[in-house]
Order: structure tokens, then C-alpha cells, then sequence
């Protein structure tokens, strides 16, 4: 999931109409299904981008590229209480504040493959990690869901 959430957002996606065909679909869908809600509530670690803020990010924005309008990699970070900027003299057109989420990739507009990518990238670095897609191997995201999974336990009991 943590190396190829595009991917997977599809299969899963394809995976929940065909599975009152094949039932042996379920289990996969249960454990996707853990794995996201995981994910929703891993700390960020990131901070927000305005200047001497320390709040902890919740949001992304990104810049649009200016002919295709898809979004481009290297998101900045907003809190609850900042977000992107909104000059009308910008030159480069921003996004809206999206969640700090997978689930971004779902919503509507930015299902394009660029879009998708920048959304990844920008969501790994805010989990705090900084290894490429193609780096992140089995092993690692094994230790980092039970890590997630050891810490919510501490959590709720």
C-alpha cells in the first residue's frame, strides 16, 4: 500500500464491484480496508508552512501545472488554522487545501495519473517517510503497520 497507493486505490476499487461475484475477494478487501483506516490515523510529521507556526499539518495544497492542470509533486503543508494563499496577481495557480490522506487521490478531479503521484509522494513525506516508492520493500511497510498498529493499541488500551 505504501508503495503503490494509486494502484491499489484502483484495484480495490475494481476489486468491490466484482466481489459479490467472487467471493474470495472479501479477505482482500477487509485487509485493505484495515490497512487505510491504519493509515488515516498515523501521526504527521510534518509542520505546517507558515512561518513560525508548529502546529502539525492536516493539509496539502500543490501548484497546478499551467496547460494540463494536473497537480504537480512538492506539496506544502497547511495546519487547521492556515492554508494556501489567495492573491489574484499569483502566477501560478494553487490548489484548494486537500486532506492529509490516500483517500485524497479518490475525490473528484484529480484522478489523472500526475495527480495521483503528487498526492502519494506528498502523503508519504508527511508519514514521515522519506524513501522512494520504488525503495519502500515488503519488509518495511511490515514493521511500519505493526508499529501503527502497536501504538493504536497503547491508545484505546
Amino acid at each position: 500500500m505504501l508503495r503503490s497507493a494509486p494502484r491499489l486505490y484502483g484495484m480495490a476499487a475494481w476489486a468491490k464491484v466484482k466481489v459479490l461475484d467472487m467471493p474470495r475477494l472479501r479477505p482482500l478487501l477487509l485487509e485493505f480496508k484495515r490497512l487505510r483506516r491504519l493509515l488515516r490515523r498515523a501521526p504527521i510529521v510534518v509542520s505546517c508552512r507558515r512561518k513560525n507556526c508548529k502546529r502539525p499539518a492536516s493539509r496539502m495544497s500543490f501548484y497546478f501545472e499551467w496547460r494540463d492542470k494536473y497537480l504537480m509533486p512538492g506539496a506544502s503543508f497547511w495546519c487547521n488554522k492556515h492554508g494556501p494563499s489567495r492573491y489574484p496577481d499569483e502566477e501560478e495557480e494553487e490548489s484548494p487545501a486537500l486532506p492529509l490522506s490516500f483517500d485524497t487521490m479518490r475525490q473528484p478531479g484529480y484522478g489523472d495519473r500526475q495527480s495521483k503521484k503528487a498526492i502519494h509522494l506528498a502523503v508519504l513525506k508527511g508519514l514521515g517517510i522519506n524513501k522512494k516508492p520504488a525503495r519502500i520493500t515488503e519488509v518495511f511497510a511490515r514493521l511500519y503497520f505493526a508499529k501503527l498498529s502497536q501504538s493504536r493499541e497503547g491508545w484505546f488500551g
